[in-house]
């Protein structure tokens, strides 16, 4: 949320959510933030997906709308900078009652884009799934020995050796 720069002790009302960006190098010094989003309502929970399945410069981003308290996803195919609109329609969204979405890739089938949305008032993150992602077209993912109670994750790929490293320490 925005408070008006006069309004250091934000007493006053917010205005419009933004989501922002910076550059760096060195994680010391950065550019001047930049709006990346602009909302009419309170977002918060930005996931950012490259989509090379649809072009080089298609992705998917998800957001919570705080005011709704639901998540939904938007496409772009002209790159993060570029249009972006919601598949299903600008009232469409994924799930109510869930935050934190954080979407990847499958490793195993292509165009595959799995989806995990944290039930915070409940048992955590819970995983869905799409092959579509040029509808707002989202299945309930296998619970079958997925864990419970994690909340606001990623993940990332590792190489055979990594997995192997982190199997003889852990497995």
């Amino acid at each position: 949320m925005q408070y008006s720069t006069s309004d250091s002790e934000h007493t006053g009302s917010p205005g419009a959510s933004e989501i922002r960006y910076a550059y760096t190098s060195d994680f010391k010094t950065f550019t001047t933030p930049q709006t990346l989003i602009a909302a009419s309502t309170s977002v918060i929970d930005l996931s950012l997906l490259q989509l090379p399945q649809y072009g080089a410069n298609s992705y998917a981003r998800f957001l919570k709308d705080e005011s709704a308290s639901l998540v939904y996803m938007e496409r772009s195919d002209d790159g993060l900078f570029g249009t972006w609109t919601r598949p299903g329609g600008d009232s469409a969204w994924i799930h109510t009652q869930v935050e934190g979405p954080y979407a990847y890739l499958d490793n195993q089938v292509d165009g595959k884009v799995n989806l995990l949305l944290d039930y915070y008032g409940s048992d955590g993150y819970r995983p869905f799934i799409s092959t579509n992602l040029n509808a707002n077209a989202w299945v309930d993912g296998d619970r079958t020995n997925f864990p419970t109670y994690l909340r606001h994750g990623s993940v990332i790929g590792i190489n055979q050796e990594k997995y192997d490293a982190l199997n003889a320490n852990w497995g």
